[in-house]
């Protein structure tokens, strides 16, 4: 009798189980928000408030800005730096598929919103002269902001409506959170409830 035939099949068998063992790894592993998602909470709320204060005066002076002219300058003020740093690192991330952008949007969008809608002509203004400059920071933002429109019911087949999520969230609501954002990082920790 041959049984060349069986050995052919539990071998077939045996190499799919392995390729979906691989590809569950892989995607568990791409998606590991225990691991690098909150490795970047911990960077962003813990590790880095004197930044996000320097930061958060300083988006808050682009916002008191009362026209074009003096915008501009105050957007390029390098306290923003840090926070922009880490923004784009997340982008990195997402769009390296390392973490999956409703994590992100999950924990970050508030602030990323919060610190980019003030700077982001500006940032498309450097993007498109400098390509390597905040490569991912932009793309991020408009990934999380259709993602934020999709819940709202506003996207549909990424067609996003960005105007009405600005108009949604307006200037003086913006304000107010980047005052509470200084206040916040202004307090001192207590560090039993981080």
């Amino acid at each position: 009798m041959n049984y060349n035939w069986l050995f052919v099949t539990v071998g077939a068998l045996g190499l799919l189980v392995v390729v979906l063992q691989t590809w569950t790894n892989y995607h568990r592993l791409k998606y590991d928000v225990v691991g690098v998602a909150l490795k970047y909470v911990d960077l962003f709320f813990k590790d880095s408030r004197t930044e996000r204060l320097a930061a958060a005066r300083a988006v808050l002076a682009v916002l008191d800005a009362q026209d074009e002219k003096h915008r501009k300058p105050a957007s390029e003020n390098k306290d923003i730096e840090p926070v922009l740093d880490i923004i784009e690192d997340l982008g990195f991330l997402v769009y390296g598929n390392q973490i999956s952008d409703e994590v992100v949007h999950n924990y970050f969008y508030h602030w990323i919103r919060m610190y980019l809608e003030p700077l982001e002509e500006n940032l498309r203004v450097l993007h498109a002269t400098d390509k390597a400059e905040y490569k991912y920071t932009l793309r991020l933002f408009d990934r999380l902001r259709f993602i934020e429109a999709k819940e709202m019911g506003w996207g549909f087949f990424r067609q996003c409506n960005f105007k009405k999520l600005k108009d949604e969230y307006g200037e003086a609501e913006l304000r107010n959170d980047l005052r509470e954002e200084i206040k916040d990082c202004e307090t001192v920790p207590n560090h039993r409830n981080l």
